[in-house]
């Protein structure tokens, strides 16, 4: 099962879980370029972008949801080229 499925059936049983954080999570998985690959190198404009996140307070409340509920890791660069990495748990 990939991982945006199994993203979808965990969600549902999971009454934390809102439409942003779905979307977000797509975003995500969509910005998955390697299937090798562990960590997945995001940034901000893309993922509001992607997720249709349109507020930044918005997108760091998401983000910091979707880790504090043990669906991804998230590791900041604070770099705004090098991008970030999330890791998909």
């Amino acid at each position: 099962m990939d991982r945006l499925a199994e993203f979808m059936e965990n969600a549902s049983k999971d009454d934390r879980i809102l439409p942003t954080h779905i979307s977000l999570f797509a975003a995500i998985c969509c910005m998955k370029k390697d299937e090798n690959s562990e960590g997945i190198k995001v940034t901000r404009r893309e993922l509001m972008r992607y997720g249709c996140i349109k507020a930044i307070s918005t997108y760091h409340i998401i983000l910091a949801d979707l880790q504090a509920f043990g669906y991804i890791v998230y590791k900041p660069s604070f770099h705004p080229i090098k991008g970030s990495l999330v890791y998909l748990t």
